[in-house]
């Protein structure tokens, strides 16, 4: 049972919060994990036929499909049409979060309303991330883990542009590798499930029919869009997390200077 924290959390508490809410979000958010799963889907049989015959040990071949413009231009309508459904889940989980939950359009609104705000949020942070590398590989890293929870501001707290970026740079100061650490967990987890289910399934199929067998190819599909569904919000369901536990953690801080700061008799 899910109850949002009134007090900052461990890190494995704030984990397990992670997955309370992704379970008591689950049901709620399962149609738009649905549709949004769908253009991922197309996308990926897509880019399977362009490469079919090309082999994996051929980076040459691999670049060049990547290379034509029906290709990357329908990546890019993917990426953009997934990120509106991305912070529709985020707000859908944020409302469970409040005990307030939202239906499909109500959070699909809110994904179509925050989309320009987000777009313009992914271009500054890569922009900034570009520079971080330029100069060095460590600075890129760590803008990106100061920078990564600007989208649960703007989805949580309604915020700006350039007040999502300051208010995920502020909250993540001084707490940048408990948040990358927790976050950096979960994907983990994602990516092994992921990788033993499909690898199992997918095999299993490969030694009956054959690598490159349309069985094996529709399994791989299959299972493919089955875990992207089941896991599209326990990413947001870590970030949603991290960001109500900073967020306590430096309201706490603020008022604790606030007090200090109070003239004494």
């Amino acid at each position: 049972m899910y109850s949002k924290p009134l007090e900052p959390h461990t890190i494995g508490g704030v984990l397990d919060d992670a997955i309370k809410l992704y379970r008591a979000s689950f049901r709620n958010v399962l149609a738009l994990a649905f549709i949004a799963e769908i253009p991922v889907a197309a996308q990926r049989i897509y880019l399977e036929s362009a490469m079919q015959g090309i082999a994996a040990n051929n980076p040459q071949a691999l670049i060049a499909v990547f290379e034509q413009p029906n290709v990357w231009l329908s990546y890019l309508l993917m990426v953009l049409v997934f990120l509106v459904f991305y912070v529709a889940v985020l707000a859908n989980v944020d409302s469970v979060a409040r005990a307030a939950p939202i239906g499909f359009g109500q959070s699909l609104g809110a994904g179509l309303r925050l989309f320009p705000r987000v777009i313009g949020m992914v271009f500054v942070s890569l922009i900034i991330m570009m520079i971080g590398l330029v100069l060095l590989v460590v600075p890129g890293i760590y803008l990106y883990g100061a920078l990564y929870l600007a989208v649960a501001a703007m989805v949580v707290d309604d915020a700006g542009l350039f007040n999502s970026l300051a208010t995920s740079a502020r909250l993540t100061w001084g707490h940048w590798w408990r948040s990358v650490t927790i976050y950096s967990v979960i994907i983990i987890i994602i990516a092994i499930v992921g990788g033993v289910l499909g690898g199992v399934v997918v095999g299993i199929f490969a030694g009956i029919f054959g690598v490159r067998s349309l069985p094996s190819i529709v399994a791989n599909q299959a299972i493919a869009f089955v875990f992207g569904v089941a896991a599209m919000s326990m990413a947001p369901s870590a970030m949603l997390s991290i960001y109500y536990d900073l967020k306590l953690r430096r309201e706490g801080s603020d008022l604790a200077e606030r007090v200090l700061a109070l003239p004494t008799r």
